[in-house]
């Protein structure tokens, strides 16, 4: 069977030397790829938009195939060098020339291309592709545009749920609903009413599917790939910032809807004697800005960096926190558990922490996570063994691959 999987941003995890920002979608969906590419037949291939990608390439047994669009290539770059989050103003992060052209052509097609905000059109990539099955990553317009162009071909489609938001109860027909991301209720609705089948990452995002949308979905263990992640421990080149010293490390984007990297800070203002590394990929400019003025003296702050890179930023850490409000699965969990890394969580995955015996939970309660670290008493509240065993049963690829592979057969 030939497989085809859609997530547009994917493409730095495999290559160290491609710009740009990842979550963990993209490692989640690259894993996958990786894994049904490994341990089964089936014939993999990937649609991915990057610069770099001019054409297509194997890495890791997977075909990369780019999704060369002028429109969203023109958008992109504007953005990358405009910053529009202090609007009514416009701030020029950085100049380009091709700004001078491009600048004024998207304002006078802007509303021509409004009427193209529903994503439900014929996409030409996906007939020269000519899968079997098509599977999108999260409620995003690419996924919309996956199993729409499925369904006009005759094949066969299926949507990995990404984030609990990618749920809201304000996703119904005739809603006016616009998610953080700029995904619009209308099509958001029909993708989730008519994918193929739906993989969901965790019991509550079954049960919403069910309540809201009536729909019934396959619950998959997010897949982590043990041996590929203890050669990056021993041989990534990451450097530590604090030299010799542990430190304790938090990931995420520079916004504040989810992530919300403000809370590290007030957590490190209140830990003067803990080292903190902040993996910030950047995302809004102001918030990254203001992270940066506010960072005390015990925190370091580097920017994204390669996946590769990721074992070696565990290696030397002794403790990882997630601030975010809301996710789906993290997948950085199985990263700290697979580093033998304790994880301190603001607000997610409680129950999984607690089966796991990973980390704790501090419900937001910054005053108990800052005694958690100063004294030094998260060891004695977590059993990094017993971690250890439960990402092997629960999470190794090939058998997560293996049973998704199933599933898939199924549908093909």
């Amino acid at each position: 069977m030939k497989i085809c999987f859609v997530l547009l941003h994917a493409y730095p995890v495999v290559e160290p030397t491609a710009a740009g920002v990842f979550g963990g979608s993209e490692t989640r969906a690259v894993t996958i790829a990786r894994g049904l590419a490994r341990y089964t037949d089936h014939e993999i291939c990937f649609i991915v938009r990057h610069p770099d990608l001019k054409k297509k390439r194997v890495i890791d047994g997977i075909t990369f195939i780019p999704w060369r669009d002028f429109w969203a290539e023109t958008r992109l770059h504007v953005a990358e060098h405009l910053d529009t989050t202090v609007l009514p103003g416009i701030r020029l992060n950085r100049w380009s020339w091709k700004l001078l052209w491009e600048i004024p052509l998207l304002a006078a097609t802007s509303l021509w291309r409004r009427k193209y905000r529903d994503p439900r059109h014929v996409a030409n990539i996906f007939r020269q592709v000519d899968a079997d099955l098509y599977c999108g990553f999260g409620i995003n317009a690419h996924a919309v545009q996956t199993v729409y162009n499925a369904k006009l071909l005759g094949r066969p489609s299926l949507l990995f749920i990404g984030h609990d938001m990618d749920l809201d109860e304000r996703i119904y027909p005739g809603s006016d609903y616009i998610s953080p991301y700029r995904d619009y209720a209308e099509p958001s609705y029909w993708v989730l009413k008519n994918a193929g089948r739906i993989i969901a990452q965790t019991t509550l995002q079954q049960q919403l599917l069910q309540e809201r949308f009536d729909r019934d979905s396959d619950l998959l263990s997010n897949p982590f790939d043990l041996e590929e992640w203890q050669k990056g421990m021993k041989n990534s080149s990451f450097e530590n910032p604090w030299g010799t010293e542990k430190y304790t490390l938090w990931i995420g984007r520079a916004e504040e809807v989810h992530k919300k990297p403000s809370r590290l800070i007030e957590l490190a203002l209140r830990s003067a004697s803990i080292k903190f590394v902040m993996i910030m990929n950047p995302s809004h400019h102001d918030v990254e800005k203001q992270i940066r003025q506010q960072a005390p003296e015990n925190v370091k702050i580097i920017d994204a960096l390669p996946y590769s890179q990721m074992p070696g930023a565990f290696r030397h850490a002794n403790i990882f926190v997630n601030t975010s409000s809301q996710e789906g699965f993290p997948n950085v969990f199985l990263q700290a558990i697979a580093s033998k890394v304790p994880i301190i969580s603001y607000e997610v995955g409680e129950e999984f922490l607690k089966e796991s015996r990973a980390g704790i939970c501090v419900r937001g309660d910054v005053a108990q996570a800052s005694q958690l670290l100063v004294e030094q008493r998260l060891a004695e509240r977590t059993d990094s063994d017993a971690a250890s065993q439960y990402l092997r049963t629960h999470h190794l690829c090939p058998t997560v691959c293996n049973h998704l592979a199933g599933l898939m057969e199924e549908l093909g």
